[in-house]
């Protein structure tokens, strides 16, 4: 019975991680000196418990300087970005190091 709760708990815990997908254009991009990087748009950014007109990308994401040279592209251009964002870190949603997270930009 014990393990049935415990299955039961975790499950209704992961069932509720949700995935964002948003089309938005580059307002503003910084970087915190760990190197987590914060990206402000121009939409609202739909995740559960955070929606925000700002997503971060975390510091140990192994596409983070890449993703800056896009973002800044995309700032410069005007051209809109699509990503995808999973959870929320420090009340923002957030690209983790996941493989279920993505950023382009749309030309």
């Amino acid at each position: 019975m014990k393990k049935l709760i415990l299955f039961l708990f975790l499950y209704s815990m992961y069932s509720h991680s949700y995935a964002v997908d948003t089309v938005a254009t580059v307002k503003n991009v910084g970087s915190y000196g760990n190197g987590r990087i914060m990206v402000w748009v121009d939409t609202t950014i739909a995740e559960p418990g955070c929606s925000k007109t700002r997503f971060d990308i975390e510091a140990s994401n192994v596409n983070r300087k890449e993703w800056l040279s896009l973002l800044l592209t995309a700032a410069t251009t005007g051209k809109k970005v699509s990503f995808r964002t999973i959870g929320c870190y420090g009340g923002f949603p957030t690209i983790d190091n996941s493989e279920n997270t993505y950023l382009y930009v749309t030309f």
